[in-house]
């Protein structure tokens, strides 16, 4: 099997807090390798996370903080499994906006 190796960074542009993310497949099967969660505050939270994700499928909710986080950026590494003459997967990320009245 050949992959595609990437590796992503998104700055997250958002006055919400978060409780949790997950990301979502799109066009082809990944495997993600490595997680950063960069915080506002300067921490990081590097959950393990060695999880391959079908095409159209969801990765598990990976929990940030019950009280909610500022987050700054997300940082993976994943790799698009097959062919590179296919296309390579489009991986998006989802946040759970902290609800203090829930």
């Amino acid at each position: 099997m050949n992959f595609v190796r990437d590796k992503d960074e998104i700055e997250i542009k958002s006055r919400h807090m978060f409780t949790a993310i997950r990301f979502a497949v799109e066009d082809r099967e990944v495997q993600i390798n490595e997680l950063k969660i960069f915080f506002q505050n300067g921490d990081k939270l590097e959950p393990a996370l060695n999880e391959t994700i079908n095409a159209g499928q969801s990765s598990r909710i990976i929990d940030i903080a019950l009280e909610g986080r500022y987050i700054d950026k997300i940082e993976f590494r994943y790799r698009t499994t097959g062919n590179v003459l296919k296309g390579r997967a489009n991986v998006l990320v989802f946040g759970k906006r902290y609800n203090p009245g829930y």
